[in-house]
C-alpha cells in the first residue's frame, strides 16, 4: 500500500518550545501537540492519501504541509517493494534526490558499465556499485590474482591466488547476486583499436578506466571514449594522494586538462586504506552521476590522505 511520508532522513526535534523539523535544510514552528502527533504518524506510520488530504482542513496543519511540500520533505512511500532485500536501504538513500525512488533503482538496473583494470580500484567499485542496485557490467583484464594483491583487493583471497581476475570477479559477485549480467574479456588493452573494439561490441553507458599498464593506457581510452561518446571515469592513487576524474563532455576538455600522463611504471606502494577511499569516492560519483538530468560535466579531484581533504 502506498503511503505519503516524510522522508526517511527528516527529523522531527522539540527544542524547547519549538518544532525543529528537516536535514540540513531546517524549518522552526512554535510547538503545538496537534501538529507534532501529526508529524511523528507522518514520518512512522504515514497516511493514504485521502487520510493526508483531510488534514488540509486543518489551517494549522496545512501551513505545515505547504512547507514541507516546498522543502521537497515528503514522499510516495514504495520501500515495501524492497523490504526484506539488498535494496532496502539502498531505497531510503535515494530520498535524497528528487525523483521517487523506486524510479532510480530502475534507471540503474538498465545502466551497463565498462570495467577496465580489476585491481584495487576496479574490483571495489565492482563490488561496490553492485550492491548499490547497478546490474550490467563489462569487465576486462588480462592479469591473474597473486599473493601481492591480497593487501589491498578485497574481492579475492588465497584460494584465488593464480585464476583469472575475469572469472574470479564474475564467479565471486554472481554467487551473491543471482540477477546480476557480467560479460568479460580476459584480453590486455595494448592499443586504441583494442579498447574502440569494445565500445563497438558492447552498449557502455559509463567507462572506468581503473588500469596502470601501458604507461600510456589513459591516452587511448581518453580518445576512444571520445569517439564513441562514452562517459569516463579516470583514476590513480599514490602514497599521500588520490585521484579520479569524469570526462562526460567532450567538447569542453582534453586529456591533458583532466589526468596526469604517468610516464612511468605503475607505483608499487599500495594499501587497502588508500585505495578503498578513493574506490569508494568514485563509486559515490558513479552512482549520483545517474541521479542527475543533466550528466554532462567534467571534474578532477585530487584527495591528500595526510590531510584528509581535496586539493
Amino acid at each position: 500500500m502506498e503511503l505519503i511520508k516524510l522522508k526517511n532522513y527528516i527529523g522531527i526535534l522539540k527544542r524547547n518550545n519549538e518544532l525543529h523539523i528537516g536535514y540540513r535544510k531546517i524549518f522552526k514552528i512554535i510547538f503545538d501537540e496537534e501538529i507534532f502527533k501529526f508529524l511523528l504518524n507522518l514520518k512512522y506510520k504515514g497516511f493514504e492519501k485521502e487520510i493526508f488530504q483531510s488534514f488540509l482542513k486543518n489551517s494549522k496543519i496545512k501551513e505545515v504541509i505547504k512547507k514541507l511540500a516546498l522543502l521537497s520533505m515528503l514522499t510516495i512511500d514504495n520501500s515495501f517493494i524492497y523490504k526484506d532485500t539488498i535494496l532496502e536501504n539502498t531505497y531510503f538513500y535515494f530520498e535524497q534526490f528528487k525523483d521517487n525512488p523506486i524510479n532510480y533503482i530502475s534507471k540503474i538496473k538498465n545502466v551497463n558499465i565498462l570495467i577496465l583494470g580489476l585491481g584495487a580500484i576496479g574490483a571495489n567499485v565492482l563490488n561496490s556499485l553492485v550492491r548499490s542496485g547497478f546490474r550490467n557490467f563489462v569487465l576486462v583484464d588480462f592479469d591473474v590474482v597473486t599473493i601481492s594483491n591480497l593487501n589491498r583487493q578485497n574481492l579475492y583471497d588465497s584460494d584465488d591466488i593464480g585464476y583469472k581476475k575475469t572469472i574470479i570477479c564474475t564467479k565471486k559477485i554472481k554467487k551473491f547476486f543471482k540477477d546480476i549480467n557480467i560479460k568479460y574479456y580476459d584480453i590486455k588493452i595494448n592499443s586504441k583499436r583494442d579498447i574502440s573494439h569494445i565500445l563497438k561490441q558492447e552498449r557502455i553507458d559509463l567507462f572506468l578506466q581503473a588500469s596502470d599498464t601501458p604507461y600510456f593506457i589513459n591516452k587511448i581510452c581518453f580518445e576512444s571514449s571520445k569517439v564513441f561518446n562514452v562517459p569516463i571515469f579516470l583514476c590513480g592513487v599514490g602514497i599521500d594522494l588520490g585521484i579520479f576524474s569524469l570526462v562526460s563532455d567532450f567538447d569542453k576538455t582534453s586529456l591533458d586538462k583532466n589526468f596526469y600522463l604517468n610516464k612511468d611504471k605503475p607505483l608499487k606502494a599500495s594499501i587497502e586504506m588508500t585505495s578503498n577511499i578513493i574506490s569508494s569516492f568514485i563509486s559515490l560519483e558513479i552512482l549520483k552521476f545517474f541521479m542527475l538530468d543533466n550528466n554532462r560535466y567534467n571534474f578532477v579531484k585530487i584527495f591528500d590522505f595526510n590531510t584528509m581533504k581535496f586539493s
